[in-house]
């Protein structure tokens, strides 16, 4: 069976790929491990969530986002500390370090976005977010 007999999934693959090549190349070269940017982003936008609350924004195990929370307190990129409203729930937050590095970090985010729609018209781009989010929708649909 080749993979050309299904150019959808395909091209969602390939897609995928690129994506995850450019973005960690860059991610790489600040010290960063692949998802450390996902979570330094999310705490970008709201400091101070819980590992849970992480969980369920990055779809990802909490195991993934204990260990890398874990690995990027050792790099003294993240802290955390108890929620005082129910002493069980971890909070965390950017360090001035990890704040530095959620600002490059969002910045390589914008520029893949820019490569990824450089030869786009602002119409095409509309229409190209329009359409994934229809196919994104079918797969939900089924799950």
């Amino acid at each position: 069976m080749a993979l050309e007999e299904y150019p959808i999934g395909k091209s969602i693959i390939n897609l995928v790929s690129a994506h995850r090549h450019v973005t960690t190349t860059k991610i790489n070269q600040l010290g960063l491990h692949a998802g450390q940017d996902l979570i330094l982003l999310a705490l970008l936008e709201q400091d101070g969530q819980s590992q849970n609350e992480l969980v369920q924004q990055l779809c990802v195990s909490h195991s993934a986002v204990a260990k890398s929370v874990a690995r990027m307190q050792k790099s003294d990129i993240l802290t955390t500390q108890k929620s005082s409203v129910d002493k069980r729930v971890t909070l965390v937050f950017l360090t001035d370090k990890g704040r530095q590095l959620a600002l490059q970090t969002q910045a390589i985010w914008e520029n893949v976005e820019s490569i990824a729609f450089k030869h786009l018209t602002a119409h095409e781009r509309a229409e190209f977010l329009r359409l994934i989010a229809l196919v994104e929708q079918n797969f939900e649909e089924n799950i």
